[in-house]
């Protein structure tokens, strides 16, 4: 038998009351700092970060406080979740504007599991409010769990689920943290709310959750939920008075037509998606990249480049897709070598960029040493030489991947307007491309990933990754530095050359900064009219892609979007178009 209004409205307010009190009180602290070190990850500012474990743990706590006594308290039956956990399961956008929220700090309590999350863990309710300490506009989301997840973690957290305390902890925890993070509004764009295809959603295990708590949002805004403010038992009332807590009555929601609201939700997403086109042309492109995507096996190709169909084409032409599919395969077998040493260790990537927005400049997708610590933290892996070379793949191959994984063949490169080193990570259009070497013959020759790095200090870096000459796999790939300051080539090598190390030359001795200096600038300055070539605006990039020119998909010009893709896109210069003859 199901829960009844009225008992789930009392279950709702003795819930907010509880978070109050456990927050409040001195446990939410202790099980808060024990969480933060045995390394369990919080979403925060990124100032906060540099403060020692307590004073985190105070910060955290005190947040969650304002949230829940700020909130807004709404309780939803058992088939608007129904209808939410729908929505959140189809290949459909929900973005994320401040008018889909249906209050700006509020609390929602679901009468049965929205979600069910890869761990275990059953989501129960959920509490937002404004981002603390974040420049950037959106939502602090914690989405909490049932007692059954809670006597594990907490039992974890004192050390052992006999030590003494443990039980007095259990009792005092009405629900379980089990996931925050920061949601951004639009413009910026979390992949995790757009869809990748029939078979799931882009992003990560949380997706699922976080798209059903969106829904419910929209659900409630739109007023596709006809709510009701009841009050709670007069007991709880009068201590969520004593608590100081706002908006003390709770809405309650319901439905008779589960469909029709799992359908007024997924119209009202499209009407919001149809605004955010209108009124943010600069993400037009990446939102199109993610709605139109489809989920593809590791091994699968973009199928207009599929070989059977080459004897469509002209002869001269043929030479095209072939370069296509040996980049793409290379690449795709370095995904594979990096998933087999570290699986899921993409989507672990995106969690944590996601929960820790802002802490590093937005050009680049994650610095090495940040993926350096997540392989030490999440893979149990020994921090080793061997180590922060992993890292430096797979930074550059998720750079490649969350930009949209472009690349571009290097044919022929006109000239356009320079970029001084210093600009191009303001002008870059994406943090990572493939730049492919094509012999004379016309056929596959390597690659090189280039991609933006943060060093030390956020300093700016280009970094080329070598994934070819030693074949794609994880251990036999190469990198080279150069640090983004000045206006020519030459001037970023020197400045690179001041914090390289000197190898000895061939009489012996230390080679000086400008014999590293000329041996750096000999690796970068061949390639930087392509990344000139990649960072050309709109207007006079004359870059195009394959697609386009093969005539099997509408023409596109540069430069390339940005935003997830789940194939390689493969960029030409026009002139491309005259080549000679080749089989």
């Amino acid at each position: 038998m199901g829960t009844t209004g009225p008992e789930l409205v009392d279950r709702a307010a003795a819930l907010r009351l509880g978070l109050l009190r456990y927050h409040r009180g001195p446990n939410a602290y202790t099980m808060t700092a024990a969480m933060l070190r045995e390394g369990e990850q919080f979403a925060m500012p990124a100032q906060w970060r540099e403060l020692c474990v307590e004073e985190q743990a105070e910060r955290l706590v005190s947040a969650e406080v304002r949230r829940v006594s700020d909130a807004r308290l709404f309780a939803l039956a058992a088939p608007v979740v129904e209808a939410v956990r729908a929505v959140a399961d189809q290949p459909i956008a929900l973005p994320l504007l401040p008018a889909v929220l249906p209050a700006p700090s509020g609390m929602i309590v679901f009468a049965q599991p929205v979600s069910v999350t890869q761990s275990g863990a059953v989501v129960t309710a959920a509490t937002w409010g404004p981002l603390p300490g974040d420049s950037a506009e959106g939502v602090h989301l914690t989405w909490w769990s049932d007692r059954r997840a809670a006597a594990g973690r907490a039992g974890s957290a004192t050390g052992t689920g006999s030590e003494p305390g443990t039980e007095d902890l259990l009792r005092a925890i009405p629900l379980l943290h089990e996931y925050g993070l920061p949601v951004h509004f639009v413009p910026v764009i979390d992949q995790r709310l757009y869809a990748s295809g029939p078979d799931g959603v882009t992003g990560t295990a949380h997706a699922p959750a976080l798209r059903a708590i969106v829904a419910a949002w929209y659900a409630l805004s739109e007023k596709l939920v006809p709510t009701r403010e009841l009050r709670a038992d007069p007991v709880t009332g009068r201590a969520l008075a004593a608590e100081k807590a706002r908006h003390r009555g709770v809405q309650y929601g319901t439905a008779t037509d589960v469909r029709a609201l799992a359908d007024g939700v997924v119209q009202a997403a499209a009407k919001v998606e149809a605004k955010v086109r209108e009124d943010h042309p600069e993400v037009v492109g990446e939102l199109s990249s993610l709605v139109r995507a489809t989920t593809m096996p590791l091994s699968g190709l973009d199928e207009v480049f599929a070989p059977d169909r080459d004897l469509e084409l002209p002869t001269a032409s043929r030479w095209l897709p072939r370069l296509y599919r040996s980049a793409a395969q290379s690449l795709q077998q370095l995904e594979a070598s990096c998933e087999e040493s570290y699986p899921g260790v993409f989507d672990a990537l995106e969690e944590q960029r996601a929960r820790t927005f802002g802490s590093w400049p937005q050009w680049c997708w994650m610095p090495v040493a940040r993926v350096a610590a997540q392989l030490v933290s999440a893979f149990r892996a020994a921090m080793s030489t061997e180590l922060v070379a992993d890292a430096t793949v797979i930074a550059a191959l998720g750079a490649w991947r969350a930009g949209g994984r472009h690349a571009l063949a290097m044919t022929h490169i006109p000239v356009v307007d320079a970029v001084p080193p210093r600009e191009l990570p303001d002008r870059l259009p994406v943090p990572a491309a493939t730049l492919i070497h094509i012999n004379a013959d016309l056929s596959y020759s390597g690659g090189l990933l280039a991609f933006l790095e943060a060093g030390p200090d956020h300093r700016p870096e280009l970094r080329f990754l070598d994934y070819h000459t030693l074949g794609p796999r994880l251990r036999t790939c190469h990198d080279w530095q150069l640090v983004l300051s000045g206006d020519t080539a030459q001037e970023a090598a020197a400045a690179t050359a001041r914090i390289a190390l000197h190898p000895a030359g061939e009489d012996g001795r230390p080679m000086t900064d400008a014999e590293v200096a000329g041996d750096i600038s000999n690796v970068f300055a061949p390639y930087l009219p392509a990344l000139n070539l990649l960072a050309a605006p709109a207007p006079v990039s004359p870059l195009q892609d394959v697609a386009g020119v093969l005539q099997r998909r509408p023409a596109r010009h540069g430069p390339p979007p940005a935003g997830w893709a789940p194939h390689m896109t493969m960029w030409i210069s026009p002139l491309v178009e005259e080549a000679p003859d080749a089989e």
